[in-house]
């Protein structure tokens, strides 16, 4: 039981924390579109503890779509 909701856990934590990554991609260009320049695609690859002793790789890859780099 506690390996399932340890993988749970994980599961969820590595979902929002690319989330967050993105949103901050896009706060980024928004912040910078007028200034300078922000890559329209970002890719990382990181590793991070989302449990004690348990680090997992999260490959992590945001691209503004079309719309959103028309709209902002």
């Amino acid at each position: 039981m506690r390996e399932k909701i340890q993988a749970a856990l994980i599961k969820s934590s590595r979902s929002w924390y690319k989330k967050g990554f993105n949103r901050g991609h896009k706060e980024a260009f928004r912040a910078h579109k007028t200034h300078k320049h922000v890559p329209e695609t970002l890719e990382v690859e990181v590793e991070r503890e989302f449990v004690p002793n348990t680090k997992r790789r999260v490959p992590l890859k945001s691209t503004l779509t079309k719309a959103f780099r028309e709209k902002a």
